[in-house]
């Protein structure tokens, strides 16, 4: 969530962002991403959320709750940041490796536009 938000498992909150507000004037957004662990109990488990949006052209929600053990949610969250570092690591390479290109072959500045778009 880009904008200010709390949520609450079983009227204990567990998690929050910002200051959640009525308008703009007390509306506070912060951009904080975290995991929010909680024990479910036996039956059924109320998750409140609440989400005040004044500043972000997307707020909200943005996407779908994953509920999972600790382990599993854990698991998906290094998955993706190693899957963003191992994108991010090919980027810097693309771009070494035209400006390489360029240092060489000084006459095709092309090469230095590929270079510049791979850090854009």
């Amino acid at each position: 969530m880009f904008t200010a938000h709390r949520l609450w498992v079983n009227g204990e909150l567990i998690a929050s962002a910002g200051t959640v507000g009525k308008n703009r004037d007390v509306m506070h957004p912060q951009y904080l991403p975290q995991v929010a662990l909680f024990s479910s109990e036996p039956g059924e488990n109320e998750i409140v959320i609440q989400v005040s949006n004044f500043n972000h052209r997307s707020g909200g929600i943005l996407e779908s709750i994953v509920l999972g053990s600790e382990n599993q949610i854990l698991n998906m969250r290094y998955q993706r940041i190693a899957f963003e570092f191992l994108l991010f690591g090919s980027l810097v390479m693309m771009g070494l490796y035209h400006i390489i290109l360029f240092y060489y072959r000084k006459v095709n500045r092309s090469l230095l536009f590929l270079a510049c778009s791979a850090y854009s």
